[in-house]
């Protein structure tokens, strides 16, 4: 259990505390709701890991709910059983509980504007309309990628005769104007007064324009590891179910699992032909797989006529393997030492070591004549974690480092005046502590060069 600032943390999380505390919540990298949940979860509990950390625990625990919820309405109690059940034991769903990122709370404006889309489709009724035009603002102010519910939306109408009539009558677009109303206005504010810095990393940065079928398959089998190979079967296998019972019953439930799960994944897809090597991420279309849990729960419990022998083995396999995966890296997460003496790096090697490294700089500097030293580092990832360990801002740098650049954070990080012209204009002439990234590449060349730049500064 992490106790207080004896647990380490993700780099991405050290970027959305960095943005809470010190620039005041805003759009780039991502939009605000994470970085206002680690201001509200560390005004509840405190400093620390724990107050980082619990608006992503109680999104977790809601998206088990809504799982639950959701799955029940659309195709009954035993099917709300089942994707409550997957959710809970699946490993990229799990991990979405553990770690403040945009990822939870997306999940939960997503499920939660699926659910009210369907009862307002189904019931005709303004009131539900609006409170989804709530959600969907909720969503975007959590990751842009929210947006996609708009298009699901329509399609998922289009594609049942019954609700096609709505199409042409207020009640979508007034959930989908609420929705952009409320956002988009203060969205293109902030990024007018900031350069359209979000407008840049997400269409710029993050991409070399250069095709690669390696990385798509990359995120294609990145899939299969996230979710636990069983469960990635699955729910491509419920796809499969839905398609068919819309092409013959124009099945309603599974129309609306196909139109909010098949297309973002259809929509990222092109993306990953392109985008650079270290920005692949496979939670870019978690909402898709997220509403898929909903149809192989559904097929678990015997929608399309799936035989009963079949659906046994379908749930105790699925859900076995996703509790098992789950569980050993839990362990690895907890001991990390297991996956080395298996010979495999631990799951979280990214986030070992950040508390001793911090109080080996506080040791350091205790020993320091004079004033406290500043602290420079390779990338971002040092920076922003020992920034929440040590607390503190405007004696921590970041070189202008190739990896800074790969990620698309260059700008940002002169945002918060941590680069590497900063540093020279602020501490030309001072000692400093100096952090070198010693990491290991998977090329040709095995080790990096050792920082001989940092002595021509």
């Amino acid at each position: 259990m992490c106790i207080r600032d004896r647990c380490d943390i993700f780099q991405d999380e050290g970027i959305y505390w960095w943005d809470a505390h010190y620039t005041g919540v805003g759009f780039c990298p991502s939009p605000p709701v994470s970085a206002t949940a680690v201001v509200l979860g560390e005004a509840l509990l405190g400093p620390g890991v724990l107050g980082l950390r619990v608006g992503a625990l109680l999104a977790g625990t809601a998206i088990v709910l809504l799982a639950y919820g959701l799955a029940r309405e659309l195709f009954g109690g035993r099917a709300g059983l089942w994707a409550a059940g997957l959710a809970a034991v699946c490993p990229f769903f799990v991990a979405l509980g553990t770690v403040t990122t945009p990822e939870p709370f997306l999940v939960v404006a997503w499920l939660g504007f699926v659910w009210l889309t369907w009862r307002a489709a189904s019931q005709g009724s303004a009131g539900w309309w609006a409170a989804a035009g709530l959600v969907l603002a909720m969503g975007l102010y959590s990751k842009y990628m929210m947006v996609l519910a708009v298009p699901c939306l329509l399609v998922g109408l289009w594609m049942i005769p019954a609700w096609r009539p709505s199409l042409r009558r207020g009640g979508p677009w007034l959930a989908i104007g609420i929705g952009l109303l409320l956002f988009v206005p203060v969205f293109l504010w902030w990024n007018a007064r900031y350069e359209w810095a979000a407008v840049r990393f997400h269409l710029a940065s993050r991409h070399d324009w250069t095709l690669s079928w390696k990385l798509a398959a990359r995120y294609v089998f990145g899939h299969a590891g996230v979710l636990s190979p069983v469960i990635y079967a699955g729910i491509l296998f419920a796809f499969v179910v839905c398609a068919r019972l819309w092409r013959r019953e124009r099945h309603a439930a599974a129309a609306w699992v196909l139109s909010f799960g098949v297309l973002p994944i259809l929509f990222f897809l092109p993306p990953s032909l392109f985008t650079k090597w270290t920005t692949i991420r496979e939670h870019w279309d978690v909402v898709g797989y997220a509403t898929g849990l909903l149809g192989l729960a559904a097929a678990i419990d015997g929608l399309g006529r799936v035989g009963g022998k079949a659906r046994r083995t379908l749930g105790v396999v699925t859900f076995g393997t996703a509790m098992l995966v789950s569980a050993c890296v839990a362990v690895a997460v907890i001991w990390p030492q297991t996956a080395v003496v298996f010979g495999t790096r631990p799951p979280t090697r990214k986030m070992l070591g950040w508390p001793e490294l911090a109080q080996r700089i506080r040791d350091t500097r205790a020993q320091w004549d004079g004033p406290a030293p500043a602290v420079v580092t390779e990338s971002f990832a040092p920076a922003l974690c020992l920034g929440f360990h040590l607390r503190e801002k405007g004696l921590i740098y970041t070189l202008d480092d190739e990896r800074n650049h790969e990620y698309g954070l260059v700008d940002q990080l002169e945002r918060w005046g941590i680069d590497e012209a900063t540093l020279l204009r602020k501490h030309a002439g001072e000692d400093v502590l100096y952090v070198h990234e010693y990491r290991v590449e998977r090329d040709e060349d095995p080790i990096e060069d050792p920082p001989d730049r940092i002595l021509a500064l």
